[in-house]
C-alpha cells in the first residue's frame, strides 16, 4: 500500500503532516480545500514487506490551475460490440473547457478479478475522437479494438470506468463520478496459445552449461511459476492464455542436477494475442 502525506503549512515538522493510507493506484481522489496563493506539498511512501520508501516533495501550485476547467464531463457512457471486438465510450463536455484539453485518460479495472489495486489507464489522443453535434451539446466518441485493454484472459469481463482529462499545463482534472460499468465478451481464434523461445549459449563461462530452466507466469497474477527444463537452446511453451502478458526467466545451469543457481539468467516479457501469435514488449 501507499501512505500519502500532505500539507499546505511547511512550518510544521513532517511528523505532523496529514496522512492517509492508499490502497489503489494509479490515482486517488483527495478532497482538500486549498486557499488562494498557497502551495500543496505532497510526499508518498511506498510500503511493502521489506519496509517503506519515501518519495521526494511534490508541489502543486493552485494558481497555475486553469480555473475555467470546472467539472465538465457529462453523459459518460460505454458500449461493447462483441461481434467485431470493438469498444466505445462517449461523453459530452461544455464548449469552453474543450479548448483547454490536451488528452483524455480512461481508468478501468475488471471487477471480476477481485483486485481493486489493479487499476489500468488508457490514454486517448484528441485526434482519435469523433464528434457528433447535437442541438444543445456535442457528443464525443472514442471507439477502439478491445485488445487495447490490458486484461488477464477471461471470456467475460465487467469493467468499471472513470474518465478524466489533462489540460495543456499537464494538470489532470477531476474524474467522472460515479463510475460506469460495461460488460465485455472477447472471442479468440484460439483457446490456447504458445510462445516459441530460442537463445544462444552463454560464452566465456568458467564451467560448461549443462542445461536451462525456464520459469514463466502471467504478469501481476501472483500465480506459482510454471517450470520447464531443457538441454537445447530452444523451447515451445504450450497451453498459454490468449491476450496475456507473460514474464519469462531463462537461467543456465552449471551442473547436471539443475541445483546450481549461480548461472547467468535473463528476463523477458511476451504478450500472446488472439490469433495464436505473440508480441514482445
Amino acid at each position: 500500500y501507499y501512505v500519502l502525506y500532505y500539507t499546505i503549512n511547511t512550518s510544521i515538522p513532517f511528523e505532523q503532516w496529514s496522512h492517509i493510507i492508499v490502497r489503489t493506484y494509479p490515482f486517488y481522489t483527495l478532497s482538500l480545500s486549498i486557499p488562494p496563493n498557497h502551495l500543496l506539498f505532497i510526499r508518498i511512501a511506498t510500503v511493502n514487506a521489506k519496509g517503506s520508501t519515501l518519495s521526494d516533495f511534490h508541489i502543486i501550485n493552485r494558481t497555475i490551475i486553469n480555473h475555467q476547467l470546472i467539472s465538465t464531463i457529462d453523459k459518460f457512457q460505454c458500449s461493447s460490440d462483441d461481434k467485431n471486438q470493438l469498444f466505445s465510450i462517449q461523453w459530452s463536455i461544455d464548449y469552453e473547457s474543450r479548448l483547454y484539453i490536451n488528452k483524455y485518460i480512461l481508468y478501468y479495472f475488471d471487477i471480476t478479478e477481485n483486485n481493486d489495486d489493479l487499476i489500468h489507464k488508457l490514454l486517448i489522443p484528441i485526434s482519435s475522437i469523433s464528434i457528433n453535434k447535437q442541438q444543445s451539446y456535442d457528443l464525443y466518441k472514442y471507439e477502439f479494438n478491445s485488445s487495447l485493454f490490458d486484461l488477464n484472459y477471461n471470456q467475460h469481463h465487467i469493467l468499471r470506468l472513470h474518465l478524466a482529462f489533462i489540460d495543456h499545463n499537464d494538470n489532470q482534472m477531476t474524474m467522472t463520478q460515479p463510475a460506469i460499468y460495461c460488460t465485455l465478451t472477447r472471442k479468440y481464434a484460439t483457446d490456447k496459445d504458445f510462445i516459441r523461445l530460442s537463445w544462444t549459449k552463454p560464452t566465456r563461462l568458467p564451467l560448461s552449461v549443462y542445461g536451462y530452466t525456464i520459469k514463466y507466469r502471467p504478469i501481476n497474477s501472483n500465480q506459482s511459476w510454471f517450470v520447464k527444463q531443457t538441454n537445447d537452446t530452444q523451447i515451445i511453451l504450450h497451453e498459454l492464455r490468449p491476450i496475456t502478458k507473460y514474464e519469462i526467466i531463462l537461467q543456465a545451469y552449471l551442473n547436471s542436477s539443475y541445483t546450481d543457481s549461480s548461472g547467468p539468467s535473463t528476463r523477458i516479457e511476451a504478450t500472446t494475442d488472439e490469433t495464436g501469435n505473440f508480441l514482445f514488449k
